[in-house]
């Protein structure tokens, strides 16, 4: 809505906007919505079902229209649109285009004077039309980039899993709170950097940074590995492993990810059945 009235504002210096507004189509719901519409006859229509008005007709053909009244009459008796509201004397639209795909229009008309606008007129709508798509595709993909992090940060915070990233190097470009906690760190920014070099015996260490390079060479998945881990001033561990490259819509990889799952109790259960069952052999072989 800011960005519409920016846009009125300026076109207000080359163009009269006294009846001006911009309309988006909401396809999956087959409805039209208005977040800017100025009129000296017709109120804000607020949401409207798709049906087959002017701009409707802008957007379903994906065509710039110059059309006086009697051009108006003319298709209306054709067919091709109905006549909604006040019909003006002077009626120019252009659609709102985004990847290719008409998505709303941006109409200027006037109720009094035929010849208030020109072809000339048409072609500046054209070119801010453009700029407003634009805005709208980088609006749009803003908010699905806020709501994306907002999802994964949710997802880090709380998951009893450790999850982690890393760079092609092997260190850590973002970790779990649960991961974090695990490498005895306060806060999960005081991993990045970081290798598991830093937290790990050598030797688990090289054998974590062999894997994750074999993953990036092959691109090739690691699944439930099973691993001993041992840490400094915490009771050994034993966690089942999962890692796969990460990689952009092209394919390029640029390092890893990681879920571990502490899997101590079922390990130490384990032990206990296999120590219960040695037990019950040794005692039938002194029975026998």
């Amino acid at each position: 809505e800011a960005l519409s009235h920016s846009i009125r504002e300026y076109l207000g210096g080359i163009l009269d906007t006294t009846n001006f507004f911009i309309a988006l189509h909401e396809p999956e719901v087959g409805k039209l919505t208005f977040p800017l519409f100025t009129d000296e006859e017709d109120d804000p229509p607020g949401t409207v079902d798709f049906e087959k008005g002017m701009t409707e007709y802008v957007i379903r053909t994906g065509e710039s229209i110059f059309a006086r009244r009697e051009d108006m009459l003319i298709m209306h008796e054709r067919g091709e649109i109905d006549l909604l509201g006040t019909t003006p004397k002077l009626w120019l639209g252009v659609p709102l285009r985004i990847d290719g795909a008409s998505v709303g229009a941006i109409v200027i008309q006037s109720y009094r004077d035929e010849n208030l606008y020109t072809e000339e007129s048409l072609k500046i709508l054209n070119f801010v039309s453009t700029q407003i798509a634009e805005a709208m595709k980088r609006k749009k993909a803003e908010v699905e980039l806020a709501s994306e992090r907002a999802l994964l940060t949710t997802l880090m915070k709380n998951t009893a899993d450790n999850i982690y990233f890393k760079d092609i190097d092997g260190k850590f470009i973002m970790v779990s709170d649960s991961q974090a906690k695990l490498l005895n760190l306060s806060d999960p920014a005081l991993a990045l950097g970081k290798s598991d070099y830093d937290f790990f015996s050598e030797d688990h260490a090289r054998k974590t940074f062999e894997d994750e390079q074999e993953i990036i060479k092959t691109n090739r998945r690691l699944i439930g590995l099973q691993e001993h881990l041992i840490l400094s001033g915490k009771p050994d561990m034993w966690v089942s492993t999962t890692k796969l490259p990460i990689q952009d819509e092209d394919g390029i990889i640029s390092g890893t990810f990681g879920i571990t799952r502490d899997i101590t109790q079922s390990k130490l259960a384990e032990k206990a059945l296999a120590e219960s069952n040695s037990l019950r052999e040794l005692l039938l072989d002194i029975i026998t």
